[in-house]
């Protein structure tokens, strides 16, 4: 259970006041909840319209092998759901979890300690609990020849393909998700080139690094497009050449330079400001490695070679790990 708040400086003890007040007291009140459930009854057929959509509503759940909080419900699951349920399961958590604050901006650092210390530090000691690292059994998917398929209700010239590969979380190899990053920069370029320029597709591709900070040894890399059905081979064809090349040939300086530099520019941008900071804090008081990450991404990507995005293609960008996913119009499947 996550709250946050975003404020001026001088209503920092005030933000702090409400927030330990929703933590010490929740009203979990059933209208509340049952307009939250018919928003997303009637947010369903959205879904079932366009081939982005059917990809938002299933790729998560199942990349991470149908785990329930991963994946979205169904209609019936929705209809089912109960307000005393979703309180039974986050009351616990609410009222007794272990409390883990974070607080970035223009504050000193003295008067961050008084405020949380007059809110959150008054509060009844709750009990002490490790920090749990079960996550369960969450793989990304086995390898396939014949893509999962789903359809949509819409346009029958519209479709969406992706196809990724599993990689491993962020924090145990903090040099492999520098490298992760790059070389899917310049798969993501590759692809903008070959597939949307030479191949006509209506929709750029786009490349998706996904490591995860809590699963242990879960990440990604996955790449998809917008295109018309009959072009969802090619991609497919597309992606499985340029990774070939990347595997067998060392990327040119320029091309590494090309990746590189806007991925670090736009880091340097991300942490002039509150957001970046929140998420990359969080949980860094029981897990050093999250400020070894702040402290090291910006000469960790400056290190990444043209030799290391090859050794990095050869391990992961194989035919035989690739995952394969598509969407096509219901009318002509």
């Amino acid at each position: 259970v996550r709250f946050d708040g975003r404020t001026r400086t001088e209503d920092l003890a005030t933000q702090l006041q409400l927030m330990t007040v929703y933590t010490s007291d929740p009203a979990y009140r059933p209208e509340a909840f049952k307009r939250e459930q018919q928003t997303n009854l009637s947010g369903l057929d959205q879904y079932e319209a366009t081939p982005g959509g059917v990809v938002r509503r299933n790729f998560a759940g199942l990349v991470h092998s149908g785990d329930p909080r991963w994946t979205f419900p169904d209609r019936a699951e929705l209809s089912a759901a109960k307000s005393e349920d979703f309180e039974a399961l986050f009351r616990p958590m609410v009222s007794n979890g272990p409390i883990d604050i974070t607080i970035v901006g223009d504050v000193t650092v003295d008067d961050a300690i008084r405020m949380t210390a007059e809110t959150f530090g008054a509060l009844p000691p709750r009990p002490e609990t490790a920090p749990s690292n079960d996550w369960g059994d969450v793989r990304f998917p086995a390898a396939n020849k014949t893509p999962v398929l789903r359809t949509h209700s819409g346009r029958a010239d519209i479709a969406a393909a992706a196809l990724g590969v599993p990689v491993g979380d962020l924090l145990s190899d903090l040099p492999r998700s520098f490298t992760a990053n790059i070389a899917v920069q310049i798969f993501q370029n590759r692809l903008i080139d070959r597939f949307r320029i030479a191949e006509g597709a209506s929709y750029a591709p786009r490349g998706v690094v996904d490591l995860s900070r809590e699963v242990p040894g879960y990440g990604c890399a996955y790449f998809s497009v917008g295109t018309e059905p009959e072009k969802v081979p090619r991609f497919y064809a597309v992606v499985e050449e340029i990774a070939t090349d990347l595997r067998s040939h060392d990327v040119s300086p320029d091309e590494l330079a090309r990746a590189r530099e806007p991925i670090v520019e736009t880091l340097k941008h991300q942490q002039q400001g509150n957001e970046y900071w929140i998420a990359c804090l969080h949980h860094a008081q029981t897990d050093s490695r999250r400020l070894d990450r702040i402290r090291n991404s910006l000469t960790g990507y400056g290190k990444v070679t043209a030799g290391d995005i090859r050794v990095f293609a050869a391990t992961y960008f194989s035919p035989e790990k690739f995952w394969k996913f598509e969407v096509l119009p219901a009318a002509v499947r």
